[in-house]
């Protein structure tokens, strides 16, 4: 029991900082695009990155920018969801509701916001890559926890292991019926 609160303890300070720092990025892009400069997109060919960039730029944003920042904004929500999700089952737990449908289904929604995030940043990617790069790559990243992979099999065992929660909660039924 303590590992879950534990776990759970982790998880929201982890998501209450994601929040804080998505809002705070969110307002600073919003304060420098009503500024006087405005935004712009700074691309370094060299290292292949795409950076919002401080005011007074003569590269004003385009819709190419804009589809750009789109999809970093949903890669960014959908892993806030995902971790949203997985401190909802935490706290479930924590009660120790284990079988219950609200953590079946809160862990396959993280699952599945885990896997969307992955599939945008790889999206996000291939569009840098097209767009302001001019080269088309597509491939998995296989370096550590931030791994392409990793998140997609952790999305997939979230899913798997909601359904293992609500195959439980139709044997305990059934133990319950037979007594």
């Amino acid at each position: 029991m303590n590992s879950i609160r534990l776990l759970n303890a982790l998880i929201s300070i982890f998501y209450f900082v994601l929040l804080v720092s998505a809002f705070a990025f969110c307002a600073y892009f919003l304060y420098i695009s009503f500024s006087e400069g405005g935004v712009g997109l700074m691309i370094d060919k060299a290292k292949g990155d795409v950076m919002v960039s401080a005011p007074n730029l003569s590269d004003k944003m385009g819709i190419k920018d804009y589809g750009y920042l789109l999809l970093m904004f949903l890669e960014i929500v959908f892993f806030i969801k995902a971790i949203y999700h997985l401190r909802k089952a935490t706290l479930k737990m924590i009660r120790n509701e284990m079988f219950n449908l609200t953590v079946s289904s809160n862990l396959k929604m993280a699952g599945i916001s885990m896997i969307i995030y992955m599939l945008n940043k790889m999206l996000c990617e291939l569009y840098k890559d097209v767009i302001y790069l001019g080269h088309f790559s597509v491939g998995f990243d296989f370096s550590g926890f931030d791994s392409s992979i990793f998140i997609l099999i952790l999305g997939l065992f979230f899913i798997l292991f909601s359904n293992v929660i609500k195959n439980g909660i139709s044997l305990k039924n059934e133990n319950e019926l037979t007594i």
